[in-house]
């Protein structure tokens, strides 16, 4: 689970250490927001400040994978819910991808930190500046084939780029490729471009609870 910004960290800490109710908030929005709750409950410290509105002050928490103002001591944890999918020409950089992607983020109002997976199609498997970014971000780069990408298409009537369909045989791979997954997911932000990348963002629960409460602690 990652976590902003770091210098809330030793504020939030120290507090739950000296055994005071820090101010636990859930953003009712999040995907699976009970099971947060019912999760953070059984933690010491925070079951007893969870609290039905956000913080105003410090020491305290939020649990959102959206962009918050800054308030001194707040300290956000940000679950994995955003799988992104990006097209590119070939030898796009990093820096590029990554601005593309901080952009498309921004403007939908969404945390780079809850990023948990890069997708896109088969073509881009070997593609050096996704790799990276994927690396920078440490989550997984997973590209899908063909087929899998003209199934979503069609299951889910994704417009086409006859550009791109006569280059690889399917006509859209940013939004397809964040639809193929195994999970449920909700499209935030349609296909995208930026320059010569494409962008699409969606929103699901992707993260394993485990069996030890514990393993949420800060």
């Amino acid at each position: 689970l990652k976590v902003e910004p770091q210098t809330a960290i030793l504020p939030v800490n120290a507090a739950l250490a000296a055994e005071h109710t820090v101010p636990v908030w859930v953003a009712p929005d999040l995907p699976q927001a009970q099971q947060w709750r019912e999760k953070l409950s059984t933690i010491a410290g925070f079951g007893a400040g969870l609290t039905d509105a956000i913080p105003e002050t410090g020491p305290s928490v939020v649990v959102s994978d959206k962009l918050l103002p800054a308030i001194d001591g707040r300290l956000a944890l940000r679950p994995p819910t955003l799988v992104v999918g990006i097209g590119c020409r070939r030898g796009m950089p990093e820096a590029a991808l990554r601005s593309a992607l901080e952009g498309v983020l921004h403007d939908c109002g969404f945390s780079l930190l809850s990023v948990c997976r890069i997708a896109s199609a088969w073509v881009k498997a070997d593609e050096p500046g996704l790799q990276a970014l994927a690396a920078s971000l440490r989550v997984p780069f997973i590209c899908y084939e063909r087929p899998t990408l003209a199934e979503t298409i069609a299951r889910f009537s994704l417009t086409e780029s006859g550009f791109v369909k006569q280059e690889i045989g399917v006509g859209n791979v940013c939004e397809a490729a964040v639809l193929s997954g195994p999970e449920p997911v909700q499209l935030i932000a349609r296909k995208t471009r930026c320059n010569k990348i494409t962008v699409a963002i969606a929103r699901g629960h992707f993260m394993s609870w485990g069996s030890d409460p514990a393993a949420l602690k800060i």
